[in-house]
């Protein structure tokens, strides 16, 4: 029996050992940052002095200011990377008084570091060189057809750019290449999103004259790079050496709390999990949480998922607080000819649902505050009712309602209450079987929605949502095959109103 209770307690006590060792806190890391290096297959024109510099200082504002949980040293040295790394001791040694002074604060300014020489070779055990790489910029211009006298010109009226880009980290101390992370926006799918948000905010199809169109080269240029290094950022703090870990210390059934605040970079609504450990020293999560409450040394996260116990293993699950969903809604739409004449079209109508909700706690310190932008598309149709003025056919009809504005959420445990306003665009065409008469017209209003959504994994979500649509007649209608454009008092429709109650449900996914 003693033999058995003895088998026992070494069980428990090998388990524990496995479950310690597994156990990890982050330690703070010092980072030497070089300038972005170019590819020489680059065109040169590509990569104007502006350019580059724009480039180091999105890489720099990246690392300091949003990255605060590393000691970040700038190295503008003559010598390539590869010779600091040969030799960063000696480095530090010959330059340390350089290096201390070209320490960049979180906001953003070079300020002398009050830290030793020792204090900097310290750091070599605990430190890692990171090195921006540009492998390749490609500009595309969409050009449009202008006249000019008697002849038409194709004119370049837009411009886009493809970047490729890498950062390389290596291990200060051995000059050892750790990783590697490669983002673009050519095929990468959040390359491509973040960069093209910018870039449709300055997009259309005047004519420019040359003064705008450099200027619209920079601010596409710019938008691409800023849309790069958001994925980046996302990245780098999901790559284990910065990774931020920590041990639960207080429990309680709706939070977990753990010793790393403002002075580790935390931020409002980040994702945190939490696990346990077998006795084989296999994770197995036990919560998931949000940050929501931040102090200088220590931060609190709601428990949405599950529940921790304390000692457990917290581990930030990075993401870029981009939720994308679809589903289906049910809109409301009515159409009717004027002097009591026959309804069209009256009811609500299936229609997709596309949306995309971006967090802004990150930036306003607001949980659970988003920029929301959504998509319900129908397709009702109706027939050629007896004795409608012009109506000669089977008609089939397209309504797009695009809304953008604001969301808030209130979480309770898994479910959260959901509550937005947003301005509404709402545009409609209609056509004959036959495609003889087309028509187009549009109005603008605003939608209220509330709803609730359930958190079914980290990641995945379903929702439902009640909507309210305010929107008037339109004022124009434009008979496409002609052009021409009539007052909606010069036709015979009374009622054209995609405004009303109306339902929405789906999934969600994070990333």
């Amino acid at each position: 029996m003693k033999k058995v209770i003895a088998i026992l307690l070494m069980a428990v006590l090998v388990a524990g050992i496995v479950s310690a060792k597994e156990l990890e806190t982050y330690e703070r890391k010092s980072l030497f940052l070089f300038p972005a290096q170019f590819s020489a297959d680059i065109d040169p024109a590509l990569v104007t002095p502006e350019r580059r510099e724009k480039i180091d200082t999105e890489i720099y504002d990246m690392v300091v200011k949003e990255f605060t949980r590393v000691d970040f040293f700038d190295v503008q040295a003559e010598q390539s990377f590869t010779a600091f790394l040969e030799n960063a001791d000696a480095y530090i040694r010959d330059n340390a008084r350089d290096i201390a002074s070209q320490r960049m604060d979180a906001d953003g300014k070079f300020k002398e570091a009050m830290v030793t020489l020792d204090d900097l070779l310290k750091t070599l055990e605990n430190s890692y060189t990171l090195v921006p790489y540009v492998d390749s910029i490609k500009e595309e211009v969409k050009t449009k057809a202008f006249q000019e006298g008697d002849k038409e010109v194709d004119l370049p009226v837009s411009y886009k750019y493809v970047i490729y880009m890498h950062l390389d980290l290596y291990s200060t101390s051995t000059g050892a290449k750790l990783r590697t992370i490669k983002v673009n926006n050519g095929s990468n799918l959040m390359g491509m999103l973040f960069s093209s948000v910018g870039d449709s905010l300055v997009n259309d199809d005047s004519r420019k004259t040359e003064d705008e169109l450099e200027a619209l080269k920079t601010r596409q240029f710019n938008a691409a790079v800023s849309g790069l290094l958001t994925v980046l950022k996302k990245d780098m703090r999901a790559i284990p050496e910065f990774q931020i870990k920590a041990v639960a210390s207080t429990v309680t059934a709706g939070s977990i709390g753990f010793d790393m605040g403002k002075d580790t970079g935390i931020r409002m609504d980040q994702r945190y999990k939490a696990y346990t450990y077998d006795a084989e020293g296999n994770r197995h999560m036990t919560a998931f949480a949000k940050i929501r409450k931040i102090d200088a040394n220590y931060s609190e996260a709601q428990v949405l998922i599950g529940r921790s116990e304390e000692g457990d293993q917290i581990i930030e699950d990075p993401k870029l607080g981009l939720n994308i969903y679809a589903g289906l809604a049910f809109v409301p739409f009515n159409l009717s000819i004027m002097n009591d004449g026959p309804v069209l079209i009256e009811g609500q109508h299936a229609a997709f649902l596309a949306g995309a909700e971006y967090n802004l706690a990150s930036s306003l310190n607001i949980s659970e505050l988003y920029l929301t932008a959504n998509a319900r598309i129908s397709a009702p149709s109706f027939e050629d009712p007896e004795g409608a003025p012009g109506i000669t056919d089977e008609w089939s009809m397209n309504v797009s309602t695009i809304d953008v504005g604001l969301m808030k959420k209130f979480y309770l445990s898994r479910l959260a209450i959901t509550a937005g306003l947003s301005g509404t665009y709402s545009s409609y065409s209609w056509t004959t079987d036959d495609e003889s008469w087309e028509y187009t017209a549009h109005s603008m209003g605003m939608t209220v929605r509330g709803g609730a959504e359930i958190l079914i994994t980290p990641e995945f979500t379903a929702f439902a949502q009640l909507t309210y649509d305010v929107l008037g007649n339109p004022t124009d209608i434009t008979e496409e095959v002609s052009g021409d454009t009539v007052s909606m008092e010069d036709q015979w429709l009374e009622d054209f109103n995609a405004g009303g109650v109306g339902m929405a449900f789906g999934i969600g996914i994070t990333f």
